[in-house]
């Protein structure tokens, strides 16, 4: 009876494991999906508001769009379509922010949206180094 009952309890376990997993990844796929275009657009029209340079935009768009593919990435996740948007987060979305806020360095007159922005660029590559570091870490300590 004891070890029916305990498969019967590793089974509801599976399936309590297996429901969490879906609610999370529904969540992470609304929050890239819904929540993330429309604090962008929100953002839009807050950059509207300050005249911010049309450049800030642009920076902008590649920040919320780094957040919603790596949202999106870890949604799909283990997947094929999860490799292939590492890859471009990873190469594309680098080069993007980080020359998006070399630009905005650039410019001499910054406010406060320009300025927001550049950082969230130059932010992003030690936000790579980071993620591969605990990757790392937790590999190391899984052994």
């Amino acid at each position: 009876m004891r070890g029916i009952s305990a498969a019967g309890s590793m089974s509801q376990d599976v399936g309590q494991s297996t429901m969490t997993e879906t609610a999370v990844r529904l969540i992470l796929l609304g929050i890239a999906g819904v929540v993330l275009p429309a604090a962008y657009l929100a953002t839009c029209f807050w950059l509207s508001r300050q005249q911010a340079w049309w450049f800030a935009y642009l920076a902008y768009f590649f920040l919320f769009g780094t957040v919603g593919g790596w949202t999106f990435a870890f949604a799909m996740s283990p997947s094929g379509l999860t490799a292939t948007s590492i890859v471009f987060l990873v190469t594309a979305a680098l080069v993007a922010c980080l020359a998006s806020s070399v630009i905005l360095a650039l410019k001499r007159k910054k406010g406060r949206a320009e300025r927001i922005a550049m950082l969230g660029g130059f932010l992003y590559p030690g936000l790579l180094v980071l993620m591969v570091l605990i990757g790392f870490l937790v590999d190391r300590a899984s052994k």
